[in-house]
């Protein structure tokens, strides 16, 4: 055993370690972690290499990959070091690659793995980390039984290496501009490797015209449609591809969420869609809406890849649901004046084993389902199923999750959903059929436009909520109205992220702001997937706005901590997802002190009776306090069961008037809905007071991250009725 090699056991806490690969540029050992007998591969400088500018170039990819590697989709990386040479010890993954398996997937596993490597990379954004050297090779695909996963292996460090001691070496997947300044990352050449990556997994070609000049082919965008390779691929299917592929960047989509929404949309393109948060989703975004969809831990567990793999694609059933091979909606419907002695509830969450917004979605509507069993007046046949669904946060499962809920003769109820993109794509089957639907997450007022302008076709759908995004961006003028002079705002920038979700928002504030004596003296829709908010908030301060006023969800995390860090001389308020989330203060370490926020509801706030105390149960039950969609779905289960008791029946057509005609207080309000001849038919009222509780509709709630005792808590600053403390200003302005 070489020197090398021994240094490397002991300064990596392995047990063995053998020589895979002795190359150029990077050497490959396979090897047994100590402690858990894990195999790893270990990636290091081979010995010839002894030069620092080489060793700050692997640190620095092997740096950005361990900040991203937590995510599902991201090779894991379990340590890393420099002696005797930088290393990096890594999963170690026997599956083919995307190379290796391209010829054996279908359509739905193709698209798997392009969502799944877009995943990876827009987390890998979060933390400025980007590939630098997407292929084929790169991505490991990994069947569990019920499908296909894409793992992205191998950040770019051979590739960093080789262009550090010889040159950049260009390959079938590298953007023009990277060509011509191989030092350019962003999310624009992150979209061009992706859809390369993408083309290759549709078609098994490169994809560009062949020919010993692969550079000139890529500089001047010679490119064939994939539909050439494959007729069977659709004309929006080239669409989307091909303007990955453009040579102009910002022809491009402007992110890789951009990308895989327009992908995952073509694959079910059924209904309009309107993609909104994810997700983080990363709330780190991790998705998310987004999110920050997915990827985002709750304060206290982060899921490895190995466990989110193994619930990928699953449903997790509570309470003994039992999937019947025939949907009969009309049996559901039958029997009117009768409540039957079983009846199952299906929940709609992204990921409820590991995502915040997921888990309080699951976790309340089982918390509403032990209230109405230990409840004397509610439903008197108390046999009811929980069957929890994971929607993954996109539209083509969200679909599939729905289908099998639907097989339930015995479904009298579906709630949850948290991404407005899935909401779309379901309005379609819960008018087929004919059961009704509480959202609970997702705030597009897409859907309840629909429920108006076809009412009798998409009736059985309801938002018990959030208020949707149009009174979301007017609640936020109604906010700055009635607090500016308690605020000291009397100028503010907007600053809005560019997602699909906040067009609505965008609306309302065109349509109100103007009307406030508050100054709006900078205004700016920046891009989606943005990291660097340095240049955003030179403009702010160079304005003299007295506070940025925001509407963001996906890049949230980097600007509120951006903005802590650097003391920036403006207040920091608006609808800021990620400090919705009550473990928010010590996921940014304090950072988001001082930040104000709309929200549903908070643990220590009593807007109604019952606020407290739900929120308490829950903290008992789960160890931890839920957000919004948490409240919302514990109300949305029994206000229907509320109905169903009180009208004797679970007709959908009668619960449907029984609910349009509910006034039901729950834990964030008095909830009633507006009627079949309202532009958002069936969503959730909203009701704007500053001094006393509405007597009908929601009214949101406005939080300020403050500290007491060392530990950050939500502290409503309006409306006053609630309200627990005074507003807090930054002590560096």
């Amino acid at each position: 055993m070489s020197d090398d090699i021994k240094t490397l056991i002991r300064e990596t806490d392995v047990i063995t370690a053998e020589i895979e690969q002795k190359g150029d540029y990077i050497s490959v050992y396979q090897a047994e972690l100590a402690d858990t007998s894990d195999r790893v591969r270990i990636l290091t400088l081979p010995p010839h290499i002894d030069d620092k500018e080489v060793a700050t170039a692997f640190n620095r990819v092997a740096g950005g990959w361990e900040k991203a590697n937590t995510h599902p989709n991201i090779v894991t990386v379990y340590d890393r070091g420099n002696e005797p040479q930088p290393w990096i010890a890594i999963e170690q993954v026997d599956k083919q690659t995307l190379k290796e398996a391209q010829s054996d997937l279908s359509p739905d596993e193709v698209r798997s793995v392009v969502i799944d490597i877009a995943e990876a990379l827009r987390n890998a954004g979060l933390y400025n980390t980007h590939h630098l050297d997407l292929k084929p090779d790169n991505i490991w695909v990994v069947s569990d039984g019920e499908g296909v996963s894409a793992l992205v292996d191998e950040w770019g460090l051979e590739r960093v290496v080789r262009s550090t001691v010889d040159e950049f070496d260009v390959t079938p997947f590298t953007a023009p501009e990277v060509i011509k300044e191989p030092e350019t990352r962003n999310e624009r050449t992150d979209v061009f490797g992706l859809g390369a990556l993408t083309y290759f997994a549709l078609t098994g070609n490169i994809p560009f015209t062949s020919g010993k000049d692969i550079e000139t082919s890529i500089r001047n965008g010679t490119v064939t449609p994939p539909s050439d390779a494959d007729e069977s691929l659709s004309a929006t299917i080239d669409d989307i591809v091909m303007q990955a592929l453009a040579t102009d960047p910002s022809k491009r989509p402007d992110s890789v969420y951009s990308f895989k929404q327009s992908f995952d949309r073509a694959f079910s393109p059924s209904v309009e869609t309107d993609p909104g948060v994810s997700e983080g989703a990363t709330i780190t975004e991790n998705d998310n809406e987004n999110n920050q969809d997915s990827e985002q831990n709750n304060g206290s567990v982060i899921t490895t890849r190995r466990v989110a793999l193994s619930i990928v694609g699953g449903a997790v059933g509570v309470g003994g649901l039992v999937v019947s091979q025939s949907s009969n909606n009309a049996n559901r419907n039958a029997g009117a004046g009768a409540i039957p002695e079983e009846m199952t509830i299906g929940v709609l969450a992204p990921a409820p084993e590991n995502n915040p917004i997921g888990e309080s979605i699951a976790n309340s509507a089982k918390l509403a389902v032990n209230r109405i069993e230990s409840s004397s007046e509610l439903l008197p046949q108390k046999n009811i199923n929980v069957s929890i669904m994971n929607t993954e946060g996109t539209p083509s499962t969200g679909r599939q999750r729905y289908r099998e809920l639907a097989q339930n003769e015995g479904l009298h109820l579906t709630t949850g959903v948290f991404r407005n993109d899935v909401l779309l794509q379901l309005m379609n089957l819960i008018a087929e059929e004919q059961t009704v639907h509480m959202t609970t997450g997702a705030a597009t007022p897409t859907a309840s436009n629909q429920v108006h302008n076809n009412y009798e076709q998409y009736k059985y759908h309801f938002r018990t909520g959030p208020i949707n995004n149009y009174h979301r961006g007017q609640n936020m003028v109604d906010f700055l109205e009635a607090q500016r002079s308690n605020l000291g705002w009397d100028s503010v920038a907007l600053l809005v992220e560019d997602y699909e979700w906040t067009n609505p928002v965008q609306q309302a504030l065109n349509d109100h702001i103007g009307d406030l004596e508050v100054e709006v003296i900078m205004e700016q829709r920046y891009a989606s997937g943005t990291q660097n908010f340095g240049p955003i908030y030179d403009s702010v301060e160079d304005s003299g706005a007295d506070a940025a006023f925001v509407a963001m969800a996906h890049t949230g995390t980097a600007a509120v901590v951006q903005w802590a860090q650097d003391s920036r001389p403006f207040e920091f308020g608006g609808i800021h997802v990620p400090s919705q989330l009550p473990a928010y203060y010590n996921l940014t370490n304090g950072a988001c002190r001082y930040t104000v926020t709309q929200n549903t509801a908070t643990p220590q706030n009593e807007i109604t009776d019952k606020t407290l105390q739900y929120a308490e149960d829950y903290n008992s039950q789960y160890g931890g306090y839920p957000v919004y969609a948490g409240y919302n779905t514990y109300d949305a289960i029994l206000q229907w069961a509320n109905v169903v008791t009180k009208h004797r029946t679970v007709d959908a057509n009668e619960i449907v008037v029984g609910l349009e005609n509910s006034s039901y207080i729950g834990t964030t309000g008095t909830l009633n809905y507006y009627g079949p001849d309202h532009k958002y038919a069936h969503d959730i009222r909203y009701n704007f007071t500053t001094n006393s509780s509405p007597e009908s509709g929601i009214n949101p709630v406005w939080q300020q991250w403050q500290e007491d005792d060392g530990r950050g808590v939500q502290e409503i600053i309006h409306p006053t009725y609630v309200e627990s403390s005074t507003y807090q200003r930054p002590p560096w302005i």
